[in-house]
């Protein structure tokens, strides 16, 4: 949701609390400190709620974007993903999902064997 302030816009968000999903304001937190100048400010959080204040971070990049802009777009989160090896430890005790290949390898097997998931394939 936003909301128009005097100071400009700010953005309410309530992150999911599904058990696929981290505590999105704690890690986006986290990650606002680690990579200022390409993450949201963050406002204020309820951590227990999974609410969070967003400073606006300008124009929405759509769909219709330009291959140049969208290839940029993903060199620069390949760079923040390697760059955050270096602080797993302390994402990871801020509720960051571990996601490493060794950990989803164990998962897979569950996966084919929940008949929603495999309902869903085409």
């Amino acid at each position: 949701m936003r909301v128009n302030t005097t100071a400009g816009n700010i953005y309410f968000k309530q992150a999911s609390t599904l058990p696929l999903f981290c505590n999105e304001p704690l890690v986006t937190t986290e990650l606002e400190n680690l990579f200022p100048q390409h993450i949201p400010t963050v406002l204020n959080i309820n951590s227990e709620r999974h609410w969070m204040l967003l400073a606006d971070f300008g124009e929405p990049i759509g769909r219709n974007s330009s291959i140049k802009l969208q290839k940029d777009i993903y060199r620069l989160l390949a760079q923040i993903q390697i760059k955050s090896i270096q602080h797993i430890d302390n994402l990871l005790n801020i509720g960051c999902l571990d996601r490493r290949l060794e950990k989803l390898s164990t998962k897979i097997d569950v996966l084919f064997n929940d008949k929603n998931v495999l309902s869903q394939l085409k």
